[in-house]
C-alpha cells in the first residue's frame, strides 16, 4: 500500500539537528517547546511546489488551478519536521506560482473567464442572478482564497441568464493574522520576469546573448524595486500578525552550476557577432537578489524596531547541485530541473530532492523562534454576528447593544485572538411589502476595533420583515462571503425569533445548500440563539456544522447564551486536516488531522467523513488516517474531533479523486490517466501536452544560436583598412590566443577573393575585382567560442597587366601568342586555347607560344600563374591568319588492310599517335614515315602527342 497525500512521516528533529549543523550558526538553532503552532506559507513558484513529487516520483498537485502547490513542497516537509518534533501544526499554503510581491497585498487576476447560465425566471433582479451565480454557477472549490467576480450579461430564453465569472486570487497576506505564529515566504523572482530570464537565457529556440542581456539588465535596474516591494509586504505582514510572530524570507538558488556559460550569435553560422556571459550575469543578478532581499529584512526590522524577519540564504546550500545550462549534457546532481519536463513552469524550479533538501535544512532553524500559544488562550476565533433585524426583534436588539462590552470582554480574556464581524438580515422587500427591508446585508466586516463593533452593533434598526419565516439563509450565506481566516474556529452566531424560509425564493438557499457552504469554509460552525420560535431547519444546520442551538427567551438569557458560546468555543477542541487532497482512484490517500489539539484537555476521538454525506462513517486511533477511494470523487472529506470533555471540533478540505489525480474531472481532462493540473494544451488540439505524442519538448537552439564554455578566444588583424588594386597582392597580419590557454585554430576568410597563403602572422592574398571586401581571420578555441578579427579591403584602380597579349600568323600557317610579363621574372604563365589549358611557360624563358595550325577565331587567354598576378590577357585570330589544317588519307587493299599517311603538323622532332575505334594502336616517330598500316571499316585518328600541336586528323 502507498500512501498520498497530506499524511508525513518524518524524523524527529533532535535527530535532524546533528545532520544539518553544519550548514547553520549554533545561534540559528532555537529552543522553542513543543504546542499549537500556526505556519503561513506566502510567495510564488519557488514556495507554492512547482517540481515536487510524492513517495511514487508523481507529480501530486492540489488547490486552485495553476497555482501548482504540492503536500511534499520544501515547506510542507519542513513543517513535517516539526510536527515530528511535537508541534501541533496548522499549516497554511497560500503561494501560488506566478506570483509577484504586489499579490501578497492586492488580489491577482488569472486570467481566467467562465461563461455561466441561470435559470431563474426572466424578470429576476439582475442583483438575484447574481447572488445566486455566488452561491452556485460560479462557487470556487477554494474559498479561502480564491474567488469570482461576476458580471451580468444578457437574459436567454432558451439558456436564462448569462453571467460572466473572472477567477481571482485573494490577496495572499489575508491568511496572515494575529493567530499566525510564523510566516514562511520567497519573494522578488517574478518582479524581475524570473521566467523570461530563464526563457531568453537557458531555453533551448528561445535564448539569444541579445535577449537574456535585455532581460538581465532590466532586472537589475528592478533591483531597488524588488527592495522596496519586499520591504513594504514585510511590514505589512507583521501589521497583520502578532508583535511576535516571526517572518522567514527564503532566497534562490543559483541558476547556472557556474560562471562559464555563454551565448552566442554566430554570423553567418560561422563566426561570433554576439556573445553574453549569461551564467555569470544571471548568478550575479542572484548575488544581488539576495543582497536587496537581505537589505528589504534589515530594513523592516528597523522600521519595526525588533528582529521580527529573518532571511536565510539558500545559495551555499544548493552549490554544486544546479542546473547545468548546456543542451544534451546535463548534472546528474541536480536538485533543480533543467529544460526536462513536459510541464515547463516546472523547468529551473526545485526538483523532488531540491524540496527534500530545503525542508531538511530549514528544520534545523526549528521554529526560528516562533512560539504559539497554550492553553485555553490559545483558540483564534471569526465570529459573524447574524442577526435578525425584523420589527419583532426589539427588545432582543437592546439586549445585545447593552452587552457588547461584555462579549467584547469575554473574546478577549479567553482567545489569543478574534474577529468579529456584523450582518443583518429581514426579507425580500416584495414579500413584505417595505422598499427598506433586504434578504440580508453587511454591516461591519472582519474587524478587531472594539470601538468599529460596537459603533455597528448599536446602529443596528429595524426593519418591518413581514409574516415569518424569514431570510435566514441570506445572512448566513452573507457571512460565509466573508474572508474568513483560514486555520482559525469559525463561528456564525445567528439571532432570531423565526424559523428560516426553506427554500428561499431567489437564490434558492436550503438547508443543505447552508450546510454545504458552511463546511466548504473548514467548517464555519452555526450557532443559533433562539429568542422565539427558530425551527428545524436551524438546528439542523448547526448540528452539522459543529455548531449548537441555545434558547434564550429573556434578554439575560441572550447575553448569558452569547457568552456561554464563545467559552464553549474557546475551550472545544481545535480541529485541522490541510488544506486539500488529491489522489487517484485505488490509490491509498493518507489523510492527516495532525495539526489537531484540545486547549484545555485531551483529545479522544477521531471521526471521519469521507464522502460529505454528513455520517461519520470511521474511526481512527489518532490523527492519521489512510483511505483508498475506489471511485472518482469531488467534495469535502471531514474530520470530527471530541475532547475529554465531550467537546467536539469539526475540519474540512476539499478532495478531489481521479484517473490521474490532478484535481480535474476525468470525462473533462485533456489528459485523463496522466496528472496535468494547468492542462497545458501548447498546440490547442485538444491533447493536453503530457499526454500528446505530437508534443515535442524542443532541444536545438534557433539559427545562428550557440553557446560556449568559458571565455572567448582572441582575434585581430592589422591593419583593419587595406587597400589594393584588382588582382594585386596584399599581405594583412593576424593575431589569435586564448585566455585560458587553450588550443586556437585560425582561418583566413574573404568572400570574393583568393587567399594565397593562410599562414600566421601575415597571409597573402589577392582580390580580381574592384570592390569592398570583409576579410576575417576566425579563431575557434574547441569550447564552442568562435571569434573574428576583422579587417576592410578596398580594391579600386588599374589592375596594372599588360593591354593585351598578341596572336600573330606565320608563314606555316601557325600561330605565335606572344606577351609581355606582368610580374617579373620569377612568374610563370599559363595558356589556355578555346577552353582548353596548352601550355605553362616559365617567365625564365621567352614570352612567346607557338600553336599549329589551329581553327580560324581561336580565342587564347594568358594567365599568370600565380595569384598574385592573376589577370587574364585575351588575344585571337581570324580566318585569314591561318591555313587549313593537313588531313591525313587513308588507302584501302584487297585483303581489307588500309594505310595511313600524313604530312607533318609541326616540327621534325614531333611523334604522333594513331587511335583505330576509340583505341590508340600506335606510336610513330617524326623522323620515320609518317605512315601506319591497320585493319580497315573503322574510323581512325592521328594526333600529335606534342601538348603544342595536339589537334586531331580523322583519316578518310
Amino acid at each position: 500500500m502507498t500512501a498520498r497525500g497530506k499524511g508525513r512521516r518524518f524524523m524527529p528533529v533532535v535527530v535532524l539537528l546533528g545532520l544539518v549543523g553544519v550548514l547553520l550558526p549554533t545561534s540559528a538553532v532555537q529552543a522553542a517547546g513543543p504546542g499549537p503552532l500556526k505556519v503561513v506559507l506566502i510567495g510564488d513558484s519557488y514556495a507554492a511546489g512547482n517540481g515536487a513529487r510524492d513517495a511514487d516520483g508523481d507529480r501530486n498537485y492540489e488547490g486552485p488551478k495553476g497555482c501548482y502547490r504540492s503536500p511534499t513542497n520544501w515547506a510542507s516537509q519542513y513543517v513535517g519536521h516539526l510536527e515530528g518534533g511535537g508541534y501541533d501544526v496548522t499549516f497554511v499554503n497560500r503561494a501560488c506560482s506566478g506570483g509577484v510581491i504586489t499579490d501578497y497585498t492586492q488580489r491577482r487576476d488569472m486570467d481566467d473567464e467562465i461563461i455561466r447560465y441561470v435559470s431563474l425566471p426572466e424578470d429576476t433582479p439582475e442583483a438575484d442572478v447574481i447572488r445566486s451565480a455566488q452561491s452556485d454557477e460560479c462557487a470556487s472549490r477554494f474559498p479561502a482564497d480564491e474567488e469570482y467576480d461576476i458580471e451580468y450579461k444578457r437574459y436567454s430564453v432558451l439558456l436564462g441568464h448569462q453571467v460572466e465569472c473572472r477567477r481571482f486570487m485573494k490577496p495572499q497576506l489575508d491568511a496572515i493574522g494575529a493567530d499566525t505564529d510564523l510566516i514562511l515566504m520567497t519573494g522578488g523572482g517574478n518582479d524581475v520576469e524570473f521566467s523570461n530570464i530563464v526563457k531568453q537565457c537557458f531555453a533551448p529556440v528561445l535564448r539569444d546573448p541579445g535577449g537574456c542581456r535585455e532581460k538581465v539588465t532590466q532586472a537589475n535596474d528592478d533591483i531597488d524595486l524588488i527592495q522596496d516591494r519586499l520591504t513594504a509586504a514585510l511590514l505589512s505582514a507583521r501589521e497583520r500578525a502578532r508583535p511576535d510572530t516571526k517572518i522567514v524570507v527564503v532566497g534562490y538558488p543559483f541558476l547556472a552550476n557556474n560562471d562559464d556559460f555563454e551565448l552566442v550569435y554566430k554570423r553567418l553560422g560561422i563566426w561570433e557577432s554576439d556573445r553574453y556571459a549569461a551564467a555569470r550575469e544571471v548568478r550575479e543578478l542572484g548575488r544581488q537578489g539576495d543582497i536587496a532581499q537581505a537589505a528589504a529584512v534589515a530594513a523592516a526590522n528597523a522600521e519595526a524596531g525588533t528582529d521580527f524577519a529573518q532571511f536565510v540564504n539558500i545559495k551555499e546550500l544548493f552549490t554544486g547541485h544546479e542546473p547545468k545550462p548546456e543542451l544534451g549534457t546535463g548534472n546528474p546532481d541536480r536538485w533543480i530541473s533543467e529544460i526536462e519536463n513536459r510541464i515547463l513552469i516546472e523547468n529551473y524550479h526545485y526538483n523532488a530532492e531540491g524540496h527534500r533538501q530545503l525542508g531538511l535544512y530549514l528544520s534545523g532553524f526549528d521554529s526560528f523562534g516562533a512560539m504559539g500559544t497554550v492553553g485555553t488562550d490559545s483558540s483564534n476565533i471569526d465570529l459573524a454576528f447574524v442577526v435578525d433585524t425584523t420589527g419583532s426583534m426589539g427588545a432582543d436588539i437592546d439586549a445585545v447593544k447593552a452587552s457588547m462590552n461584555a462579549i467584547l470582554d469575554s473574546l478577549e480574556a479567553s482567545t489569543a485572538s478574534y474577529r468579529v464581524a456584523v450582518i443583518d438580515y429581514r426579507d425580500y422587500a416584495d414579500r413584505t411589502g417595505f422598499e427598506g427591508d433586504y434578504p440580508s446585508q453587511l454591516v461591519l466586516d472582519f474587524s478587531t476595533d472594539p470601538v468599529a463593533i460596537r459603533n455597528a452593533i448599536n446602529g443596528l434598526t429595524l426593519g418591518f420583515g413581514g409574516d415569518t419565516p424569514e431570510t435566514i439563509w441570506s445572512g448566513l450565506f452573507e457571512s460565509f462571503r466573508l474572508d474568513w481566516r483560514p486555520g482559525v474556529k469559525k463561528l456564525a452566531l445567528q439571532f432570531g425569533d423565526a424559523p428560516a424560509l426553506n427554500p428561499e425564493p431567489v437564490s434558492g438557499y436550503t438547508t443543505a445548500s447552508v450546510i454545504a457552504a458552511s463546511l466548504a469554509i473548514d467548517p464555519v460552525a452555526i450557532y443559533a440563539i433562539d429568542t422565539g420560535a427558530a425551527g428545524t431547519e436551524i438546528r439542523e444546520a448547526a448540528v452539522a456544522t459543529g455548531g449548537q442551538v441555545l434558547v434564550a427567551p429573556t434578554p439575560t438569557q441572550l447575553v448569558d447564551q452569547i457568552q456561554a458560546v464563545i467559552s464553549t468555543a474557546a475551550q472545544s477542541p481545535y480541529a485541522w486536516i490541510g488544506t486539500g487532497y488529491a489522489g487517484r482512484t485505488g490509490d491509498a490517500i493518507a489523510l492527516s488531522g495532525a495539526g489537531s489539539f484540545d486547549p484545555d484537555g485531551t483529545i479522544v476521538s477521531w471521526e471521519w467523513d469521507l464522502d460529505g454525506d454528513g455520517t461519520y462513517e470511521t474511526t481512527s486511533p489518532g490523527s492519521e488516517l489512510v483511505y483508498t477511494y475506489d471511485a472518482d470523487y469531488s467534495g469535502l472529506v471531514a474530520m470530527r474531533v471530541t475532547d475529554d470533555e465531550g467537546n467536539i471540533g469539526i475540519a474540512t478540505a476539499p478532495i478531489d479523486i481521479s484517473i490521474d489525480g490532478d484535481s480535474v474531472a476525468t470525462d473533462e481532462d485533456n489528459c485523463p490517466t496522466i496528472h496535468n493540473p494547468g492542462q497545458l494544451d501548447d498546440d490547442g488540439d485538444g491533447v493536453g501536452d503530457l499526454c500528446d505524442p505530437d508534443w515535442v519538448l524542443e532541444t536545438g537552439d534557433a539559427e545562428g544560436v550557440g553557446f560556449a564554455i568559458g571565455p572567448a578566444p582572441t582575434s585581430s588583424v592589422a591593419p583593419t583598412t587595406i587597400t589594393a588594386a584588382p588582382g594585386a597582392a596584399f599581405t594583412a597580419t593576424g593575431t589569435v590566443g586564448d585566455p585560458e590557454g587553450d588550443p586556437v585554430t585560425a582561418t583566413w576568410i574573404i568572400d570574393g577573393c583568393t587567399v594565397l597563403d593562410p599562414s600566421l602572422p601575415e597571409a597573402t592574398i589577392v582580390c580580381d575585382t574592384a570592390g569592398t571586401y570583409e576579410l576575417a581571420l576566425v579563431a575557434e578555441d574547441g569550447n564552442g567560442g568562435v571569434v573574428a578579427g576583422l579587417a576592410v579591403v578596398e580594391i579600386s584602380g588599374d589592375p596594372g597587366g599588360p593591354a593585351e597579349c598578341v596572336a600573330s600568323s606565320l608563314s606555316d600557317g601557325r600561330v605565335e601568342v606572344t606577351w609581355s610579363s606582368f610580374n617579373g621574372e620569377d612568374d610563370n604563365y599559363q595558356l589556355r586555347a578555346d577552353g582548353d589549358w596548352r601550355a605553362s611557360v616559365s617567365a625564365a624563358g621567352e614570352l612567346r607560344w607557338v600553336d599549329d595550325y589551329p581553327v580560324a577565331g581561336t580565342v587564347y587567354t594568358v594567365r599568370s600563374a600565380e595569384a598574385a598576378g592573376r589577370v587574364d590577357q585575351t588575344c585571337s585570330v581570324t580566318t585569314g591568319d591561318v591555313t587549313p589544317r593537313p588531313a591525313c588519307v587513308l588507302e584501302e587493299f584487297s585483303d581489307g588492310t588500309v594505310r595511313l599517311t600524313w604530312d607533318a603538323r609541326d616540327i621534325e622532332n614531333d611523334n604522333y599517335q594513331v587511335r583505330v575505334d576509340g583505341r590508340w594502336r600506335a606510336s610513330v616517330p617524326a623522323d620515320g614515315p609518317l605512315s601506319w598500316t591497320g585493319v580497315g571499316g573503322v574510323e581512325h585518328i592521328v594526333r600529335s602527342d606534342e601538348l603544342g600541336a595536339r589537334l586531331d586528323m580523322t583519316c578518310e
